[in-house]
Parts: structure tokens; sequence; C-alpha cells
């Protein structure tokens, strides 16, 4: 093991934060500390991207948790030198024990869940202000630093939501999925008005069910002072009688990388086919599901068709929906991928 990279217990206390390097060039007004929890089952490339993205964001202090231990044996070589910043966990059966009260929950929902809340104590323990709960296929969006767009979040908020952008592949596969896709849809003001009008124009194509998002819709940054039951998914659980107030704050955006290309979304769908992960009871995700099973069985290459048909987009679509305000185009500065020690993203 490398003594640099440091895969803590359940129980242990984290390293305390220190100041990071943004590569986005923070506010002179005040800037809020903020920590990112993730569980995460990926690629160990995947993986580094997203770690420098976010610290190069402004992400102040990063916790990990590898729902698969080997790939956190993996990434201690690649991720070392960060033990300041970033905090790993191997959720492996010593980490649920010492985590109890419960043996690892079969659903991946729920080891979530408990890594959050987790995660969510540690970063108290630290002081931070905030902290957000995201996937390991979402990356976060703003035009300054992360610490200094939640320092201007209204005062009396204990929940600021997130303006969901969903990302739409336009080719079967991709290197880094993070970097090539740049079209996302997206749900803007009178966004029901204007999917009518799209369907009514030739767009149909673009709606899975009526649904236009494949996916969900929902993620939120906690204020660390609030005081809630526990930490959800895509937003906290209240504490009975004890309402938060919650706020959007399209200041910051939340790009959903439901598809990275036909690779990762296979090894995403396979085991919720194979009845391995229970899907989450969502309509489109049932149907999704649906689809894909059926396409299989039809034919071996059922699983492509599937994938073009639930994401492709004809180019009529394409030019409709963007000026119906429904997609945009997004590039993401390749300065935020690079390694935060490195000096090449300054």
């Amino acid at each position: 093991m490398n003594p640099r990279v440091k895969l803590m217990s359940a129980t242990e206390p984290p390293i305390a934060s220190r100041s990071s390097p943004h590569v986005v060039e923070p506010s002179r007004l005040r800037v809020d500390t903020v920590a990112l929890v993730i569980t995460l089952k990926s690629t160990l490339a995947e993986t580094i991207e997203w770690v420098n993205y976010h610290r190069n964001l402004g992400a102040d202090h990063i916790f990990l948790f590898f729902d698969d231990p080997a790939e956190a044996a993996e990434a201690q070589g690649p991720l070392s030198g960060r033990d300041d910043w970033l905090t790993c966990f191997a959720c492996d059966d010593d980490y649920w024990h010492q985590l109890g009260p419960e043996p690892r929950p079969p659903s991946p929902w729920r080891r979530q869940e408990l890594n959050a809340d987790l995660g969510h104590r540690l970063a108290r323990e630290m002081g931070l202000d905030w902290l957000i709960h995201i996937d390991s296929d979402e990356l976060l969006q703003v035009d300054d630093s992360l610490g200094a767009t939640l320092a201007r979040a209204p005062s009396d908020a204990d929940v600021a939501t997130f303006t969901v952008l969903e990302a739409v592949p336009e080719a079967i596969d991709y290197q880094s999925g993070f970097r090539e896709i740049t079209l996302f849809r997206t749900w803007p003001r009178a966004a029901r008005y204007r999917a009518q009008i799209a369907r009514r124009i030739g767009c149909e194509g673009a709606f899975l069910d009526g649904m236009y998002f494949r996916g969900h819709q929902l993620k939120s940054a906690l204020r660390l002072r609030s005081e809630i039951a526990h930490m959800g998914n895509h937003i906290p659980y209240e504490i009975e009688g004890q309402p938060l107030r919650i706020v959007p704050y399209p200041k910051i955006r939340l790009l959903h990388y439901d598809c990275g290309g036909y690779a990762s979304w296979l090894r995403k769908w396979l085991p919720r086919i194979e009845g391995k992960i229970k899907n989450t009871g969502e309509a489109s995700r049932d149907r999704q599901a649906s689809l894909i099973r059926d396409a299989i069985e039809r034919s071996p290459e059922g699983a492509v068709a599937a994938y073009r048909q639930i994401y492709g987009l004809r180019p009529r679509e394409k030019a409709l929906l963007r000026t119906l305000g429904l997609l945009r185009r997004i590039e993401l500065p390749s300065s935020l991928f690079a390694d935060p020690a490195s000096g090449a993203s300054s």
C-alpha cells in the first residue's frame, strides 16, 4: 500500500482540509467551503477525471467511497499525494462491519445513503459549510468557484437545488464521455409548453413514452449547519416537524452523463436487466429496462438498437430542440481535468 494514499476506515477521522488551488478563479467576495461525497463504481480513468475536475472547480474536500474494494486498491497509486483534501474508503466487509448497524445493504441506493451519512458527519466535524452528494456520472458546473458560488446562495437556505442537464451522446462510444460529449437536454422556463411544441413539429423521437429526460432532474447542496434526519441520494431527509428551506439555485448546474457512451451504458444497465440490481421504480427507468431487455431478446445486436432508440436524435430534431431552448452545447475546459498538482491547470 502506498502510504500517501490512505484508505480510511469507517471510524477514522479524515485529515483536515487545506486551501485548494482553484482552476476556476474564485471571487474576491466571501468563499464558502465545500465538500463532495460520492459512492462510485467506475473505471480508474473516469474516477481520476471526476476527482481532478471537482478539485479544480473548487472542492475543498472530497470523500470517495469505493463500492468495489478492488477499485480502491487500483486507485491508490494514481491518487497518491492528495490526502490533505481527498479521503478514500474501500467499502469492504470490514468497512460495513465498522459502520454498522446493518451488513452491506443489497441496494446500491441504500449503500449510497449510508456512505453519504458518514461523509456528512465527517464534513461537519471538519467545520465545512456545504456538502454535495452526487454520482460518478455527474459533474458540477459553475461560472465561478464552487465556494464562491455557494457563498451567494440565500442566507436562509438549508438546501440549494441545481439545474440538471442531461448528456446526449452523438456517437456509439467515447474515450472520455466527460470531455467529448457536448450536447445536453435542458428544461428551461415554460419547458412543458416548449416540449408540447417540439412533439407537434416532429420531435416525437426525443421523448420516451412522453418523458424528455431519461434520468432524474434533482440534485442539491446541503448547508452543513442545518439539521437533517439523514442524507438522501438527491435531497436530504427532513427531521419530522423541522422542514428544510429548499431553494432552486440555477447558478449551479449539474451535468448528468446518464449515458457516456455505449460501453459504459451497457455496464450500467446489464446488472439491472439480469436482475442483479433492482430498479428504483421510476417510470423512465422501468421503461428503459423493459425496452433494453426486449431488444436484447430479439437479436444479439438489440442492445445497440435500444441505445440508439433511447438516446439518438436526428439532425432535424437537434436543430428544432436547440431553437426551442431544450438542447444546448456545453464544452468543458480541458484544464479542469488536469492533475491539480501539476500546475497545468493554472
